[in-house]
C-alpha cells in the first residue's frame, strides 16, 4: 500500500502555484496541503496561451482505487481560460495527488491534497468515474466568483 510518502516526495519533486505558464519552470509548493471536499468542484486558472489540450489525474493514498483521468480542451478565445474539475462523492478520504500535464510542455505540476467527505463506495467511484469531465471556459465568460486559494487550487 502506497504511503503518503510516495506523494510527499512526488510532490517536493514537482510544484504548483496559483498561476503557472505551461511553459516556465514550475515553484514547488510545500504547505499547507490543499483540504478538498469530496462532491465539490474545483476551479483551475489556465495560462494556456497555446491552446494546449491538459490531462489531469487524481490518484488516491489508497491503492484500491485506480486513478481517475480527464482532458481539459482549450477554447478559442485570448487570454486565460478556467477549469472547472468536481470531485467524485465516492472517492476515498485521506490523501491524494492530482497531476496536471499539457501536450508541448516538458513540466507537470501536482496538487498534493487531503480529500474529506468522500463516502469509499468502490463500485459507486467506478461508475462516476467514467463520468468525470473538465468544463473549460474563457475566463472573460467565468460567471460567479473564483473561489481563493485554500479553497480551490489554481494551475
Amino acid at each position: 500500500m502506497p504511503s503518503i510518502f510516495k506523494y510527499l516526495s512526488l510532490f517536493a519533486s514537482l510544484g504548483m502555484t496559483q498561476i503557472i505558464p505551461f511553459d516556465q519552470p514550475l515553484p514547488i509548493l510545500t504547505s499547507p496541503v490543499v483540504q478538498v471536499q469530496a462532491g465539490k468542484e474545483l476551479h483551475y486558472q489556465l495560462t494556456n496561451f497555446r491552446n494546449s489540450t491538459c490531462q489531469a489525474t487524481l490518484s488516491f493514498q489508497n491503492d484500491t482505487f485506480l486513478p481517475v483521468s480527464a482532458f481539459a480542451s482549450p477554447r478559442n478565445c485570448a487570454g486565460d481560460q478556467v477549469a472547472k474539475l468536481r470531485i467524485p462523492e465516492s472517492v476515498p478520504n485521506g490523501a491524494a495527488a492530482l497531476e496536471w500535464q499539457c501536450s508541448g510542455t516538458d513540466g507537470t505540476a501536482v496538487n498534493l491534497m487531503v480529500i474529506s467527505g468522500g463516502d469509499g463506495d468502490w463500485e459507486r467511484f467506478v461508475a462516476e468515474s467514467e463520468e468525470v469531465r473538465i468544463n473549460v471556459q474563457c475566463w472573460a465568460n467565468v460567471t460567479g466568483a473564483i473561489s481563493p486559494p485554500g479553497n480551490s487550487s489554481c494551475v
